[in-house]
């Protein structure tokens, strides 16, 4: 059994893996926990991916606008 989630947006996997004990993806079917901590980390790592890239545009964006600028926070508020 898959622990519960806080996240609203993983219910409809648990619940598919409550229910059938297994959940389709394009790359196949998840058919046990493990299947699924593979593909969450996974997708983990391309969200901190595309997010290094954006950082990366906003940081060439700010340096040509603001060439004096040595230090810059971004912060996700």
């Amino acid at each position: 059994m898959l622990p519960l989630c806080k996240w609203p947006y993983f219910t409809w996997l648990q619940h598919a893996y409550k229910t059938t004990g297994r959940v389709a993806t394009s790359s196949g079917a998840l058919e046990s926990p493990e299947d699924l901590e593979r593909l969450l980390i996974e997708f983990g790592g391309q969200v901190t991916d595309a997010i290094g890239h954006e950082i990366d545009q906003l940081e060439e964006q700010l340096a040509e606008a603001v060439p004096e600028s040595q230090h810059v926070d971004l912060e996700p508020d």
